[in-house]
């Protein structure tokens, strides 16, 4: 989570600050090597272990 100041102007020159807020993914969520779930046919799941 990384935080930084925002700064917007209105059409009749006012100005709105507040604290923007980015999430991103981290190293931990790249490589946690989650896989999705794959359909095998049968008799194929002790082949591939």
């Amino acid at each position: 989570m990384s935080r930084a100041w925002q700064l917007a102007r209105w059409y009749d020159g006012r100005r709105a600050v507040w604290v923007g807020r980015r999430k991103r993914a981290g190293v931990g969520e790249m490589r946690s090597h989650l896989e999705f779930d794959a359909l095998l046919e049968a008799g194929a799941a002790e082949t591939a272990r």
